[in-house]
């Protein structure tokens, strides 16, 4: 049942009321919230929890990621029909032309095979892997912390992308979606007209990335608490994938060769103390030279009796396809690769596969 009140009752409830307000204390620090374009998958039956740390300059709380977005948002902006230029002449417009929107989210559990669509501001509910994109921070600080939050944020970021191998954590979700919006038939003269279409480029992931649980969000936090050294070949790959993905095929082979590289050294290394060696590993010790191939085939054989050449040799050629290409590319050449005397030109399928080689050969030499 509705109750009128008259003006002069309201106004002395609200005399009363103010009278009795509650005094608000004092801050304790400040809440960041960022919001990210890419996504961060979280397992909804295992979620990350809430985590209070200490750092060297404040504590902090971290909060578990979280949706900003509706399902259909994209971090590229949809076209605005009114601000396209035209040739001078009036130029028809079509609102509903360009106010399409979809998504393509990437399902985890499918192994990087298939995607689910929305066109609609909601998720049905039906992903077990969900994609987040914000994240809260709290400084439990009075004092100004905003440069130093920012760089907590980036650390934490890397963390978590290595934990889970989602290899577009702080990067831009391009290599999904592409920059490429809306087609429209063209008159002779410049101007528009119907039907438009709206476009999405779809891309495939690896399979093997996973997503964030809450056994995983607690070793990305002590990894924050205790400032651990991300290994660089492990954050070398995961850019080789990233630029593999979004087609640029020079920086990937660059730092796929660099991560395999660096792994192979950290092999001997370990081989070396393992052996009972007592002095200091230097590698010109066992190594000459910086060929990979001959390092991880008949160098290794002769030091510690593996041989990722006999083991797989499949892979292996691989492997010197991109060494051989990391090679023209360093010193200004193209992406290219000399096999058979023949020159063989490195398309973006062509370097996401010799990418996931190297991913190969990286956690063989991981298993030494």
């Amino acid at each position: 049942m509705a109750v009128l009140l008259s003006s002069g009752i309201m106004k002395k409830i609200k005399k009363k009321l103010r009278f009795k307000a509650i005094p608000i204390s004092s801050p304790i620090g400040m809440a960041y919230f960022f919001s990210f374009p890419f996504w961060i998958f979280v397992d909804k039956n295992n979620p990350p929890a809430l985590r209070e740390i200490q750092l060297r300059e404040f504590s902090i709380r971290i909060y578990p990621p979280f949706r900003s977005a509706p399902a259909n948002y994209i971090p590229m902006p949809q076209i605005n029909p009114r601000s396209i230029p035209s040739s001078g002449i009036k130029q028809n417009s079509y609102p509903q032309a360009f106010a399409k929107s979809i998504s393509a989210v990437p399902l985890l559990e499918a192994q990087g095979k298939a995607f689910k669509f929305y066109q609609t501001p909601d998720f049905n509910g039906d992903l077990n892997f969900f994609p987040m994109d914000s994240i809260r921070i709290d400084v439990l600080s009075i004092d100004d912390k905003e440069n130093a939050i920012r760089t907590t944020c980036r650390e934490f970021l890397d963390y978590l992308r290595i934990r889970t191998k989602q290899w577009w954590v702080g990067r831009s979700m391009d290599f999904i979606m592409g920059f490429l919006r809306n087609v429209v038939p063209l008159s002779d003269s410049g101007i528009l007209m119907e039907p438009s279409q709206s476009l999405l480029q779809v891309r495939t992931i690896n399979g093997d990335e996973q997503a964030l649980n809450n056994d995983m969000w607690l070793m990305a936090v002590k990894d924050m608490e205790n400032k651990s050294e991300i290994p660089a070949n492990d954050y070398l790959l995961l850019d080789a994938y990233y630029y593999a993905y979004v087609n640029d095929i020079r920086s990937a082979v660059i730092h796929a060769a660099s991560a395999c590289e660096q792994a192979k050294d950290l092999a001997f290394e370990h081989l070396w103390k393992r052996s009972g060696m007592t002095d200091t590993f230097k590698r010109g010790k066992v190594l000459s030279g910086y060929d990979l191939p001959d390092h991880i085939s008949q160098d290794l054989e002769s030091f510690a009796g593996f041989s990722y050449l006999k083991l797989f040799p499949d892979e292996f050629r691989q492997i010197e396809d991109s060494w051989n290409a990391r090679g023209s590319i360093a010193h200004g050449g193209p992406n290219v690769f000399w096999r058979d005397r023949k020159q063989m030109q490195i398309n973006q399928d062509l370097g996401i596969q010799l990418v996931k080689v190297a991913d190969h050969c990286i956690q063989w030499l991981k298993s030494l």
